[in-house]
């Protein structure tokens, strides 16, 4: 029976033993995995931040080009209104009568 028991610990401690082994091995592979992921990351890191600051760039851009466009537009209905006013009471009045009929279309279809 001692026998049993003493063949029992030998066996526990090789096992004990080849876990920290594995262990050991498993936490290398992990930081070197790390080490090579954060590389890869530093290196890409510059490209990102210059690409994304190029996008915001290009947006600010494009925004204030829009922002021109409708206030160009805007100048140019308000000169025609005051140009001739007549005129954009009438496209005024059309533009609702149109969009009157449309709704009332619309909602006697879903009754």
């Amino acid at each position: 029976m001692a026998n049993k028991v003493t063949s029992i610990r030998k066996a526990l401690d090789i096992l004990n033993d080849a876990k920290e082994d594995k262990k050991d091995e498993i936490q290398k592979m992990i930081s070197q995995e790390y080490k090579e992921i954060k590389s890869v990351v530093d290196e890409i890191k510059p490209k990102v931040q210059h690409k994304a600051a190029q996008l915001q760039d290009d947006m600010v851009q494009t925004v204030n080009h829009i922002n021109k466009k409708v206030t160009d537009l805007k100048n140019e209905v308000d000169q025609k209104t005051k140009e001739n006013p007549w005129k954009a009471v009438g496209v005024a009045s059309a533009t609702a009568f149109i969009m009157g009929m449309l709704i009332n279309k619309r909602g006697k279809q879903r009754l």
